[in-house]
C-alpha cells in the first residue's frame, strides 16, 4: 500500500477518551495565509518551519502518554520512518539529517531538524502517490518525508507522534507528517488507489504548498461513511493547532 498515513486498524492502540494538554511552540516562519487550488481541493496553509542552523530547538510542552496522562521521562529519539517511493525505511536521524536533536525531558519535547543529505531526496512525482492519475507535482521538486504514525523512535521501542487524539471507538484519525522540500512547489490533485488483490480502494486528496525546508503536512484518514471497502485520505500543508498533541507510546503495549 502506498501512503503516508495508512496503517491497519489505525490508532487502535490509543484508548484515549479526553486529553487536556497545553502545547508551547517556538516557530519561526512567515505566514502567507491559506490557498485553495480549486477543483474541490481543501485549502492548503503555510506549513513551512524554519530550523535555523545553530538555533535553539523548538519546544513543545504537555507531551502525554497513550492514555492521555502527562509523561515524565528523559530520552533521546534517534530513529524515524521515512517513505521512499513504495517503501518505508527505518533511518538513523544522525545519518540522514545531520545536526538534528529530538529529546524528551519530562513532558517537554525539544526538536531540531537539520538539512537532509541531497542524495536522499526523491522526486515528488515518484513519491508515495506515484502512478496515481489525477495527482501532479512541480517539476524539480524533491522531498523526504517522515512517517506520521510515529514520527520519531528510540531503541526501547518508544515513539512520538503529533496528532489530534482519536476517538478510541473510531478509525478516523488526524496526524502530522514532516516533509522536507528542496524548492518551493506544489503536490495536488485527487486520485484513487485501488488494491485489486485485497478488494479495497482509497480516495486520496492532496493539496500541499511546500516551501524550501521543512513543512508540516496534516493528514486525515478514515473509512468512507457510505461505501464499504473504501478509505478517504486528505493531506494538506498547514500549521497544527492547539488541538494537536505529542503522544508518547511504546510499541507492543496495545
Amino acid at each position: 500500500m502506498q501512503g503516508v498515513f495508512y496503517m491497519k486498524n489505525p490508532f487502535k492502540f490509543f484508548g484515549i477518551a479526553v486529553l487536556v494538554a497545553a502545547i508551547g511552540l517556538s516557530m519561526a516562519a512567515c505566514d502567507t495565509g491559506s490557498t485553495n487550488a480549486g477543483n474541490g481541493l481543501p485549502p492548503a496553509g503555510d506549513g513551512s518551519i524554519t530550523f535555523a542552523p545553530g538555533a535553539p530547538p523548538m519546544t513543545f510542552t504537555g507531551v502525554v502518554d497513550q492514555d492521555g496522562n502527562p509523561v515524565n521521562r528523559t530520552m533521546d529519539f534517534t530513529h524515524f520512518l521515512i517513505f521512499r517511493e513504495d517503501d518505508e525505511v527505518v533511518a538513523d536521524v544522525s545519518l540522514v539529517i545531520p545536526g538534528s536533536e529530538i529529546r524528551l525531558d519530562g513532558d517537554t519535547l525539544n526538536l531540531r531538524l537539520g538539512t537532509p543529505w541531497e542524495e536522499l531526496l526523491i522526486s515528488a512525482s515518484d513519491w508515495w502517490f506515484g502512478g496515481i492519475s489525477g495527482i501532479s507535482a512541480t517539476t524539480g521538486l524533491r522531498v523526504i518525508s517522515m512517517d506520521g504514525e510515529g514520527s520519531f523512535h528510540n531503541a526501547d521501542r518508544y515513539s512520538l507522534n503529533w496528532m489530534i487524539p482519536p476517538d478510541p471507538d473510531a478509525y478516523d484519525f488526524t496526524s502530522v507528517v514532516f516533509v522536507y522540500a528542496n524548492i518551493a512547489g506544489t503536490i495536488r490533485g485527487i486520485g484513487i488507489y485501488q488494491d485489486e488483490y485485497n478488494g479495497w480502494s482509497e480516495v486520496i486528496t492532496l493539496n500541499m504548498e511546500l516551501r524550501p525546508g521543512w513543512n508540516t503536512v496534516i493528514g486525515t484518514m478514515g473509512p468512507d461513511p457510505i461505501l464499504s471497502g473504501r478509505w478517504n485520505l486528505t493531506a494538506v500543508t498547514g500549521r497544527p493547532g492547539e488541538d494537536f498533541v505529542w503522544v508518547l507510546r511504546r510499541w507492543g503495549d496495545d
